[in-house]
């Protein structure tokens, strides 16, 4: 029987991402403002002048507009019978693959504040995949070999996914 698991995961807003869209919003009117102005009393002695720096004006509130999106951040989890794809999605329109692996391979799965998960975090010979929403806690963690390279990736399933794991590794003795 195929099993078929997606859960899609939005990225909490942190007060880091709100200073983030404040000051771009506050930067971007600012330097459009006064690229159109400076554009403006240019063109009166210099022809092009004027031309250019509304062009850059504009690219400025197009910047503005593109570092406001890319704070809407979202991970789409899912797992086809025993295969895990985590993708990340910027702004409904940019889409990652993060990782793809094997879930029978597991060398570890757990909920990320035990001791294990620490020693995972300070081993160098580790890459560490983010895959989370919210950063304070609640979320799980697995290890793999993807590519002949150790691999920790930190996400929130929900309960369908984390019984598939288990029940995929039903040999091993996870902390979950």
């Amino acid at each position: 029987m195929d099993v078929f698991i997606e859960y899609l995961a939005k990225r909490k807003t942190t007060f880091v991402d709100t200073i983030i869209a404040v000051l771009s919003v506050i930067f971007g009117i600012l330097g459009a403002i006064s690229l159109f102005w400076l554009g403006f009393i240019l063109s009166l002695s210099i022809p092009f002048a004027g031309f250019f720096l509304v062009l850059l004006g504009v690219a400025v509130i197009y910047g503005m507009i593109k570092v406001i999106g890319a704070l809407n951040v979202e991970y789409e989890y899912a797992i086809t019978n025993d295969e895990l794809d985590i993708d990340k999605v910027v702004n409904r329109r940019k889409r990652t693959n993060m990782i793809s692996c094997t879930l029978r391979r597991l060398e570890w799965f757990g909920i990320a504040n035990d001791e294990l998960c620490d020693k995972y975090f300070d081993d160098k010979n580790i890459r560490n995949i983010y895959a989370c929403t919210d950063p304070s806690g609640g979320y799980h963690y697995i290890v793999t070999e993807v590519d002949l390279e150790k691999v920790m990736v930190l996400f929130n399933p929900n309960e369908k996914m984390v019984e598939h794991i288990k029940n995929l590794n039903r040999d091993k003795k996870f902390l979950v």
